[in-house]
């Protein structure tokens, strides 16, 4: 959603003042053209390299982002679940994209955009639920649509559209709930709609709900929702224009504040300010009259909640909301805002604050963005946090717990990160210090051999094979004769000799060397396998003659030395794969008689590898999780439609290892191939989207082990390096921060 509509071409250097470049851009069309390209990423990430020479700066939407080169061509990027791209399609893309050429202007609203040719015609594209792209209809466009012609000047506010034309006449049309259009009405308009009280106009700013515009005199008029007093003056709503202030050059509306530049180059600014996004250093909830800011301002952009401004000095300054980091000091959250102007960067020409994230160009032609890059919209080649991030190198093990992750090295080092609120990283106990976003090591447990994450506790086993646990304790799953939570590794000293541990969300089970399973912890629906309901908080012999064993939320399977498969626990889903719907079985239950390498469990289903490669799979099918195609995310056995397959059904082939996280599922082949699918709503999947994915999506190549949390994914490649994707708001993806704070460098 971009709210800062003054799209003039601003020379490098800033030497002509704002009246003049008014007059250049929206009369006589003079370009005072400036090239810059992408410059490189601030990592060692390699990436194909697309160049893009930028004549005239970009332009940001809610979730995607326009820029014109220097052969006048429009490239698009980000979201485009509406088609707001322009490029013929309704799918996201991470790097840029050319849409249409000969253009000088290109504008966007939330999920729309429009952009003016040399020849002056309007064409506009994208969501047109309300009729904003103006074309007469209320059908979504995913390819440019004429609009109008002899138009000097467009603004695209979230969901309506302004432009002037020619001869100084306004027109507006789209959403028009609070008289935004300006045509004395509150209906919606889907074609180009007069505004008659306005003449003379020489640029206008569409905001979230209102709109202003300047006049060749330099009175500012303004009109539409005035709720929070971003028209400056008058009712509530307003739906005719209104005059505001005198002696303005140019004039920017947010989503429901608005700032001016006047001739003395001071900033003004009123409205919403509940983020302190009018920058007068408090964070009273609104202003209903202009407010002076600064001084020495050459241009203003604002985005959702929060505003940039470019001194006479080149200088870029910030301020407001800075949840996802817009604001680009190096923070973010939803109290990291900035009520007052922050300094961001120097040698600054041209800036555009989207929704939730901002662009600039500088005067080295390097192109910068930060902030929310959930649609791809920064243009950096990924859709950060939803694609693989590289954390760190020479791992040898990585396990996912529900928020948290951690890996061993080849050292026998242990690292964790993420979630530590139970005590499940294994560093203590630290009062305010819930969450870590980079890798920490434990060191008070060396040599490590393998790791394996519960919900909200870890259990290692070191070299000697023993093993130790520590985090969550309620039901006894830490196995140490206590139900008292831990926040440092513990040794579990009634077993030894321990292959394989495997802990779920409050029960865990492990192997030793002479094939004894033993489990512990909450034993509910019978999911220990004694043949009782009674929790443990310590190992009970269940089986002999083990070589694997998985645990799901409240079931468990395990395979013998004879590769039959067994399974015992809850089984309301058919999750056991017995062919019922039990209630539960507190015994073990033979579901596949021979031929069973491998398996692992889900939240509610389970997946099996053969001898022979095969994959078979069994259990509720509400996310697409089993890989047959289908997608019902509702539920069968509420009685809803979701599909159930409670034995065992063949679904895939050449797979050589499976891993399930709550609802989506990973398989490396024999190839090495990294392949994922299921639900996708944090990107877990890795594909860059957050589309649910039904059938198995190619994720990477060379890859030696995975590990799924309930929201998150992590891989190991060959050459040991670690990368990490889905979920990050407790820092489980291991990145820095769970979105872009700080500007990066633009390079595709």
């Amino acid at each position: 959603m971009i709210f800062s509509k003054y799209s003039e071409t601003i020379g490098k250097k800033m030497k002509a003042n704002l009246l003049l470049l008014l007059l250049c851009t929206f009369i006589t069309l003079v370009s005072l053209s400036c090239k810059s390209k992408p410059g490189e990423p601030k990592n060692d990430q390699k990436t194909e390299k697309i160049e893009i020479e930028i004549k005239y700066i970009i332009s940001t939407g809610y979730l995607h982002t326009c820029a014109i080169d220097k052969n006048d061509s429009l490239w698009c990027w980000g979201d485009n679940k509406s088609g707001q791209l322009g490029d013929g399609t309704n799918k996201p893309s991470n790097i840029p994209k050319m849409i249409m050429q000969d253009v000088f202007q290109v504008e966007m609203g939330a999920n729309h955009t429009c952009a003016i040719k040399k020849d002056n015609t309007l064409w506009c594209w994208g969501d047109n639920s309300f009729g904003q792209i103006g074309d007469g209809t209320y059908m979504n466009r995913n390819t440019p649509n004429l609009i109008m012609t002899d138009v000097l000047q467009v603004s695209a506010g979230e969901n309506h559209t302004c432009a002037i034309k020619k001869d100084g006449s306004l027109w507006c049309w789209g959403y028009n709930e609070y008289g935004q259009v300006g045509d004395g009405t509150k209906q919606n308009r889907n074609s180009p709609q007069q505004v008659a009280e306005v003449s003379d106009s020489i640029q206008v700013s569409a905001g979230e709900f209102h709109t202003c515009v300047v006049k060749k005199d330099g009175t500012l008029w303004c009109w539409g929702n005035n709720a929070e007093g971003q028209i400056g003056s008058g009712a509530e709503t307003i739906k005719n224009p209104r005059q505001v202030m005198q002696g303005v050059l140019m004039v920017a509306c947010g989503s429901r504040h608005t700032c001016a530049i006047k001739q003395d180059k001071s900033l003004w600014c009123w409205g919403l300010n509940s983020k302190g996004q009018l920058g007068d250093g408090t964070s009273e909830y609104n202003r209903k009259t202009p407010r002076q800011i600064m001084k020495g301002v050459l241009y203003v952009s604002l985005g959702n909640q929060h505003t940039c401004a470019i001194k006479e000095d080149n200088t870029l300054w910030c301020w407001g909301d800075n949840q996802w980091g817009q604001i680009g000091d190096g923070t973010f959250g939803y109290l990291k805002m900035k009520n007052s102007p922050k300094k961001i960067m120097e040698g600054v020409y041209r800036v555009s604050a989207g929704t939730f994230h901002t662009c600039a160009i500088k005067l080295d032609d390097s192109w910068w963005c930060w902030g929310l890059n959930e649609g791809g919209q920064l243009g950096d080649g990924t859709f950060s946090p939803y694609s693989p991030q590289k954390i760190i190198d020479d791992v040898s093990t990585i396990s996912l717990g529900t928020w948290h992750t951690c890996a061993t090295k080849i050292d026998g080092s242990l690292w964790c990160w993420g979630d530590n609120n139970m005590g499940q990283i294994g560093t203590g106990f630290s009062l305010g210090e819930n969450n870590f976003y980079t890798p920490k090591q434990v060191t008070t447990i060396t040599d490590v051999l393998k790791v394996s994450c519960g919900s909200f506790y870890t259990c290692a086993i070191k070299k000697d094979n023993t093993l130790w646990c520590w985090g969550s304790n309620e039901w006894g799953e830490l196995g140490i004769g206590y139900e008292f939570s831990t926040g440092t590794p513990k040794h579990v000293t009634s077993v030894s000799d321990v292959i394989q541990v495997s802990p779920s969300n409050s029960h865990t089970c492990a192997v030793d060397k002479k094939g004894n399973l033993w489990c512990w912890g909450d034993n509910s629906f019978g999911q220990i396998g004694d043949g009782t309901t009674q929790p443990a908080n310590s190992p009970k012999l269940i089986m002999n003659d083990v070589v694997e064993v998985a645990t799901g939320i409240s079931h468990t399977c395990a395979i013998k030395k004879d590769s039959s498969l067994w399974c015992w626990g809850n089984n309301w889903a058919g999750q056991l794969g017995d062919g019922t719907f039990s209630e539960k079985k507190t015994t073990p239950q033979l579901i596949i008689s021979e031929g069973v390498s491998h398996i692992s469990i889900g939240i509610y289903f389970g997946c099996a590898i053969k001898q022979d490669g095969s994959l078979w799979c069994w259990g509720p099918d509400g996310w697409a999780q089993l890989e047959d195609g289908t997608f019902f995310p509702t539920n069968i056995i509420q009685g809803e439609g979701m599909t159930t397959m409670n034995t065992p059904q063949k679904v895939m082939t050449d797979v050589s290892y499976v891993a399930l996280g709550q609802f989506h599922a990973c398989v490396i082949k024999k190839d090495d191939s990294l392949w994922c699918w299921g639900e996708n709503f944090a990107g877990q999947v890795g594909d860059g989207t957050r589309e649910s994915k039904s059938m198995p999506y190619l994720i990477m190549k060379d890859v030696s082990d995975v590990s799924l949390g309930d929201m998150h994914t992590c891989a190991i490649k060959k050459d040991g390096s670690l990368w990490c994707w889905g979920r990050n708001l407790e820092g489980q993806v291991g990145a820095e921060n769970y979105f872009k704070t700080q500007p990066v460098r633009v390079m595709k």
